[in-house]
């Protein structure tokens, strides 16, 4: 969405094509980039960006510069992308300690394609967001059974 992978070392390109059914299914490029739209957005919120200005791509919108103007300092993209991903660990520790279950935290199941629909252009389509969740909390660092941030990411990011 953002098109990180042009600014940020690490992250995979999408193809340019894909197959019909091919956005349905889960794998782990697809699983790092959305942990790192997540990480990128929790940034720019915490940055008081608009969501609608970002979504014209990370090479027009020099978000990790202008930090680095405001700031004085000459952090890297994967440093701000592991700022964001701080960000994100500690609100979901929030919500852990607040007797919120991440598994509890999905959209709909009619939204997901459970039951699968029997007519139209998502026919027999349904989302594994139990695969896709799991690969997500565990890019954070998280328990990829409950979601819930171990004590060893915790500890290496030093949230109490």
């Amino acid at each position: 969405m953002f098109q990180l992978w042009k600014r940020v070392k690490g992250l995979p390109k999408p193809g340019m094509l894909y197959t019909k059914g091919s956005r349905y299914t889960v794998d782990a490029d697809k699983i790092q980039m959305v942990a790192a739209c997540s990480k990128y957005m929790n940034l720019a919120n915490a940055a008081g960006m608009c969501l609608f200005g970002l979504f014209i791509g990370a090479t027009r919108v020099p978000l990790f510069e202008w930090l680095n103007a405001a700031t004085g300092r000459q952090t890297t993209p994967e440093e701000y992308m592991e700022i964001g991903g701080r960000i994100q660990t500690l609100r979901q520790a929030f919500n852990v300690k607040h007797g919120v279950e991440p598994r509890d935290n999905f959209a709909a199941a009619r939204a997901l394609g459970k039951p699968p629909q029997k007519e139209g252009a998502n026919r027999g389509r349904s989302v594994d967001i139990e695969a896709f969740a799991s690969g997500y909390w565990e890019q954070f660092g998280w328990d990829g059974a409950t979601g819930k941030p171990t004590t060893e990411t915790l500890d290496k990011l030093g949230i109490k």
